[in-house]
């Protein structure tokens, strides 16, 4: 069985109902299992998700501020003699 298209089902009054799975992208091409994983967090652990992830990218930005070779660096002359 695909499991794109297999139906869970669920357990009603009425019986077994199937239904579908849910998408994993949306039409414009993003991952919706990333926004279903953010919206199981409550918001003190969304925040906390962000700040992590935004400390990530400073770090970063530090590590490649020190490591960038300047756009024009100075030029040295050739040696004479």
């Amino acid at each position: 069985m695909d499991p794109r298209t297999a139906m869970a089902p669920i357990e009603s009054d009425a019986g077994v109902i199937p239904v579908p799975p849910l998408p994993t992208y949306g039409a414009s091409g993003h991952d919706l299992t990333l926004v279903r994983m953010m919206l199981e967090c409550t918001p003190i652990e969304r925040i906390r998700q962000i700040e992590s992830a935004a400390q990530s990218l400073l770090e970063l930005r530090r590590a490649f501020e020190q490591t960038r070779v300047p756009a024009d660096p100075p030029r040295v002359p050739p040696r004479q003699g």
